[in-house]
């Protein structure tokens, strides 16, 4: 990937926005723009309680281009009418969130395999922030980086 297809100019809570992109984004570089991005999401984490963090990038929307956030008169994203105006978005993203968390629990059934399946469910579907690491059977989850059970 290049240096910086995309620009940033503003970031205000755990909302980052572009009012006046100098690249339109089409919806086929949406992902690319999340994997491009979610670094800095992954920075701004660990600067912000625990309750607050985004865990996936399937918690992330891309708006489309024109997409307005309401705002206050002294220019402050008005939460509630956000959420009314993108409720269907955000709804998007919360089935998106639960079809990634859903696993097959024939997975867990052969007791053989029970140590080396639960490793890898753990490896593969939590976001452990910390990717260099290998979970392995003895690894404390929360010095991982897992944030809670």
């Amino acid at each position: 990937m290049s240096a910086n297809p995309f620009t940033f100019p503003t970031n205000e809570g755990s909302h980052v926005y572009n009012e006046k992109p100098s690249e339109m984004l089409s919806p086929d570089q949406y992902s690319q723009f999340k994997l491009f991005f979610w670094s800095t999401i992954v920075e701004a984490d660990n600067r912000i309680d625990n309750q607050a963090q985004i865990l996936s990038k399937d918690a992330t929307l891309i708006l489309e281009s024109g997409a307005h956030l309401p705002r206050s008169d002294k220019g402050a994203i008005l939460r509630r009418e956000t959420y009314q105006k993108f409720e269907r978005q955000i709804s998007q993203a919360y089935e998106r969130l639960q079809d990634a968390n859903e696993y097959d629990t024939n997975y867990f059934l052969d007791g053989k395999l029970l140590e080396e399946n639960t490793q890898a469910l753990i490896q593969n579907r939590l976001d452990l922030r910390k990717p260099d690491r290998a979970c392995d059977f003895d690894a404390a989850l929360f010095e991982l980086g897992m944030k809670s059970l």
